[in-house]
């Protein structure tokens, strides 16, 4: 942990689903009115998500959402004052051939993959139905083969001890300029190798011109770890799992009861005694 200066020299970055929002996708208000303190008081803050470019502009009217957004677990910073993509990291080309293969040998599991244009559904559809939260929005149903050349990630769902089952048979499988990721309990993500959070936190912050030690990040799941280890200050939420806590250096309470706010006020706190 390193120490804190004053909140103008502050770039606050926190997860949104599970940290941001209750586990009802709701924003409490709690966290809504503290994020607009630390912009009051000079800080600067932005969403490190997992959600894709059209899902976060329709965050942009429930949070003060200025500088770049650090979209698809870090495959992407986008500038939404002036829509255009800062940084891009995409799945290499070739790889329609293994999906098909992974969904062939588990057909219970659904999937879906994202590209810079659209949201598409190539898995067991009602696995999908069942398991996918209602704000990723619409997809289109395509066969593998049919599918762009520029995907930024494949997410494959079922329930958890399906994904869990599913995790152990990917294993070490995952081909060539690519990983996989648990981003929560009912999905596995094929991502680009070297992808994450933490990554593009690099990236915005040297576009920034700021020093890592003076950002702040939050989150509450395996696909933030990376981001929370780099940060100069970082918080798990109460609900997180063990390991994802151990990555940060504080919990803060579970994410129903304000954990964005609960981190901040944490901050406040700390600077004061300064």
């Amino acid at each position: 942990m390193k120490p804190l200066v004053r909140i103008s020299n502050l770039l606050l970055v926190s997860d949104y689903d599970g940290t941001m929002t209750n586990l009802a996708s709701q924003i409490p208000q709690r966290n809504i009115e503290a994020v607009k303190r630390f912009i009051c008081k000079g800080g600067q803050f932005t969403l490190a998500t997992g959600r894709s470019v059209y899902n976060v502009r329709r965050l942009r009217e429930l949070l003060p959402l200025y500088l770049p957004v650090i979209v698809l677990d870090g495959a992407c910073v986008y500038d939404f004052i002036n829509e255009r993509v800062l940084y891009s990291n995409v799945i290499p080309d070739g790889i329609k051939d293994y999906i098909k293969d992974v969904l062939c040998a588990n057909p219970h599991l659904g999937a879906m993959a994202i590209s810079w244009n659209g949201l598409y559904d190539i898995g067991n559809y009602e696995t999908t139905k069942k398991h996918r939260p209602q704000s990723v929005g619409n997809a289109i149903r395509v066969p593998v083969g049919e599918l762009p050349d520029k995907l930024y990630k494949v997410g494959f769902i079922g329930s958890q001890d399906e994904i869990d089952s599913f995790q152990m048979y990917i294993g070490d499988k995952a081909p060539d300029g690519t990983d996989f990721i648990r981003t929560d309990l009912h999905f596995y993500e094929m991502i680009a190798a070297g992808q994450n959070k933490g990554e593009a936190l690099k990236f915005l912050v040297s576009k920034m011109g700021m020093d890592m030690k003076n950002t702040l990040a939050i989150g509450d799941y395996h696909n933030d770890t990376q981001m929370l280890r780099l940060a100069g200050m970082s918080a798990a939420t109460g609900d997180a799992p063990e390991s994802v806590k151990a990555a940060a250096d504080i919990v803060v309470c579970r994410c129903s009861d304000g954990s964005v706010a609960d981190f901040i006020e944490s901050i406040e706190k700390k600077i004061a005694k300064t």
